[in-house]
């Protein structure tokens, strides 16, 4: 085999390796049963008033917009059954579930009606343009008008846990919604 041919073949198999091969060997090395993967401890103090009339000391909070029906739908389902599983009932008022809505163009009380959709002690909360501005940053959210429906919003899909210290919030968490709610339950329970 000439050297031209033989570097030829070395820079093809190191491509194959590293499009086909690499990916499958990481995703089954690195994957997880306990599911430590869904989850980002924080441990951040939040400063906003969007939380101080909520009446627990815990919060399961969810950012997403009415009408919602690719993601929203499926992760308030998934917690609407978490929160009536025969483990977590025991402890429901320990906790609040809050549905955050991201679109400001909706009437204030429809955040309210979706997130009690989904069961009947949820919380929806509005906020304005300015208040999403505020504390989008501070909760790593992305969001933003579709570019197909100017009546659908892109936006992340994670679950957040907080905790209330006196007058002070802290973000203690965040779990990704692929099964989050699940290491959410646990995190609940062992609380």
């Amino acid at each position: 085999m000439s050297n031209k041919l033989r570097y030829i073949f070395i820079i093809f198999s190191l491509f194959l390796f590293l499009i086909f091969i690499f990916p499958l060997m990481s995703s089954l090395l690195l994957k997880s049963s306990d599911l430590s993967s869904t989850k980002l401890e924080i441990n951040k103090t939040i400063k906003n008033t969007f939380l101080n009339d909520i009446d627990t000391d815990t919060v399961v909070l969810f950012f997403g917009y009415v009408g919602c029906v690719d993601i929203c739908t499926p992760i308030l389902q998934d917690l609407a059954t978490m929160y009536e599983s025969k483990e977590i009932k025991p402890i429901q008022d320990r906790f609040k579930v809050v549905f955050v809505n991201l679109t400001f163009q909706v009437d204030p009380l429809q955040p309210k009606y979706f997130a009690q959709f989904f069961h009947k002690k949820f919380e929806g909360i509005y906020l304005s343009q300015n208040e999403l501005h505020n504390i989008d940053r501070v909760f790593s959210l992305y969001y933003s008008t579709s570019l197909l429906n100017d009546l659908e919003v892109n936006h992340t899909d994670n679950i957040y846990l907080l905790k209330r210290n006196k007058d002070i919030w802290i973000l203690k968490s965040i779990y990704f919604s692929n099964n989050g709610y699940l290491k959410l339950k646990k995190d609940l329970i062992a609380n």
